[in-house]
């Protein structure tokens, strides 16, 4: 069984659900998530293609009146080759798939040589792009290297986590997890 260590301080916490009874509360600095669990991440600002706020509870479904995805956060920085190379599949994915339900969310952890609007802009991304320079997503997730990329299904459930860019395993399980959207 994979194990993850998240940091949550903060009193939206107290919406995570996980399985086996484990609950976080708010003022827990520190919890324990397993794959499957349903996860929390910190709201973030989206600084290219939308604005304000994101949050993921606002993609979940049972809270938001049944409109259900699979959700892919991608976390980069914009001198990263391999992320340079991903960001342009990552695109050719959300714009076959945004109309079955998924969504894809990349965070920028640095952003040097490119920041936010010209790194959105070179690889003609149509997806938010979140500025996380705090890290406050990368120290959750991204924890050994960039690019780093979680798929959250339908029901909030991490069911993949991992360093490094698979597209071909990232497109196969991406594809699986929408079949299953009720």
């Amino acid at each position: 069984m994979t194990l993850w260590l998240f940091q949550a301080c903060d009193e939206q916490a107290e919406k995570v659900i996980v399985e086996d009874n484990i609950a976080l509360v708010s003022g827990d600095t520190t919890a324990v998530f397993y794959q499957g669990d349903t996860i929390w991440v910190p709201p973030s600002e989206i600084c290219y293609n939308d604005t304000g706020t994101w949050s993921l509870a606002d993609y979940n479904g049972l809270i938001n009146g049944g409109d259900y995805k699979v959700i892919v956060l991608n976390i980069f920085a914009s001198w990263c080759t391999p992320c340079q190379q991903e960001a342009p599949l990552m695109e050719a994915h959300y714009k076959e798939f945004k109309d079955a339900g998924l969504e894809i969310f990349s965070f920028g952890i640095d952003w040097t040589p490119l920041d936010c609007e010209a790194w959105a802009e070179t690889f003609n991304l149509s997806y938010p792009i979140l500025d996380d320079t705090e890290y406050a997503v990368f120290n959750q997730f991204g924890l050994s290297a960039i690019p780093y990329n979680v798929i959250i299904d339908h029901k909030m459930n991490v069911v993949y986590s991992q360093a490094g860019f698979n597209d071909e395993l990232l497109l196969d399980i991406i594809t699986t997890e929408l079949d299953s959207i009720p």
